[in-house]
C-alpha cells in the first residue's frame, strides 16, 4: 500500500472488482449483508452485483467475501473484508480468531457495520472492533446513543483530526511484551461540577441531591454498549442548594484489564430520598 505521505489529499475508494479470466470458480466477491433481523443468516445464494470494469478500475480496494483468516492473510494487500456487528461477535467466541484477525489488519483493512436488523439506527459496542484493530468501525452516526458518545471520546485523541494510532496491543508482536497488560487500579476523584440540571428536565422543585456514575467501557467489563457492567459511583451530596460542587473529596475506584482500549465515561444523576 502508498504510504500515508503518499495518499495526502487523495481519496480511495473500495468497490467489487469482477473476477479476472484466468480466476476459477471459487473466487467470489463481497456479497451484501444476509443477516435477518432475529440474527440468524439467510441461507439462499447471494445475488451477485453487475459490476462495470470502466468504474471498478478506479477502486484502489476490493471489497472479498470472508472466508477465513488463513485464506484472507494470503490475499492482496488491497483486498478488504467488511463484517457485521453479529459476525464480530461470531468471530470473536473463538479466542483463536483474536491473532488471526489482527495479524491480518496488519497489512489489510477491516470494516465492521451494524446489523441489517437495527431498523431503528441503534448502534452496537465499537471497542470490540477496534480493540482487534479494525480501522473502519462504522456506526449510525444520526443516533445519540452510548456507542456515538465513545466514538466521540475515542476520536478526540490526536488534536480531532479524525484518525487515531491503533493501541499497541492490537499488534500481534505486541501481545506477549504489550506494557499496557496486566491488572490496572484506576482511581478517579470528581473534584468539581457546575450548572447541574434537575431531574427530567425540571426547572423548579426540591434541591438536588447528586452523584456520578463513572462508566469503564473495555473489552472485558463492558459487553454492552449501554454499561451494563460495573458501575462505580460517588457518594450522594445531599440537599445542593446551590448550583455547582467545588471540593468534593468523592472518588471512585475501577479494576481494568487493559488500559490501551479503555474509555471512561461520567454521568450525572440525582438520588431520590423518600422521607
Amino acid at each position: 500500500l502508498p504510504s500515508p505521505v503518499e495518499l495526502v489529499g487523495k481519496v480511495l475508494i473500495k468497490g467489487k472488482r469482477p473476477a479476472e479470466k484466468e480466476d476459477d470458480e471459487t473466487i467470489t466477491v463481497e456479497s451484501v449483508d444476509q443477516t435477518l433481523p432475529d440474527g440468524k443468516e439467510n441461507s439462499s445464494e447471494p445475488v451477485l452485483p453487475k459490476i462495470c470494469p470502466e468504474l471498478a478500475r478506479l477502486t484502489m480496494f476490493n471489497g472479498v467475501k470472508y472466508r477465513n483468516f488463513e485464506q484472507s492473510n494470503e490475499m492482496s494487500c488491497t483486498d478488504m473484508h467488511s463484517f457485521s456487528e453479529l459476525k464480530v461477535s461470531k468471530l470473536t467466541k473463538d479466542p483463536a480468531n483474536v491473532p488471526l484477525w489482527r495479524k491480518y489488519n496488519l497489512d489489510h483493512l477491516s470494516r465492521t457495520y451494524p446489523a441489517g436488523g437495527r431498523v431503528d439506527s441503534s448502534n452496537y459496542n465499537p471497542i470490540a472492533a477496534w480493540s482487534l484493530g479494525c480501522q473502519m468501525v462504522a456506526l449510525n452516526f444520526q443516533t445519540d446513543d452510548s456507542a456515538m458518545v465513545l466514538n466521540d471520546g475515542r476520536f478526540r485523541e490526536n488534536g480531532g483530526c479524525g484518525y487515531v494510532l491503533r493501541p499497541r496491543s492490537t499488534f500481534p508482536m505486541n501481545e506477549d511484551r504489550n506494557s499496557c497488560k496486566g491488572r490496572v487500579m484506576l482511581r478517579i476523584r470528581v473534584l468539581a461540577a457546575a450548572c447541574l440540571p434537575k431531574p427530567n428536565g425540571d426547572i423548579a422543585g426540591e434541591v438536588i441531591d447528586p452523584f456520578v456514575v463513572v462508566r469503564v467501557h473495555d473489552m472485558i467489563d463492558s459487553v454492552k454498549v449501554d454499561g451494563s457492567g460495573s458501575s462505580p459511583k460517588t457518594k450522594v451530596i445531599k440537599d445542593l442548594a446551590g448550583m455547582s460542587i467545588t471540593g468534593a473529596k468523592n472518588s471512585v475506584v475501577k479494576d481494568i484489564t487493559d488500559k490501551s482500549n479503555v474509555i471512561k465515561r461520567s454521568i450525572s444523576h440525582q438520588v431520590e430520598i423518600l422521607e
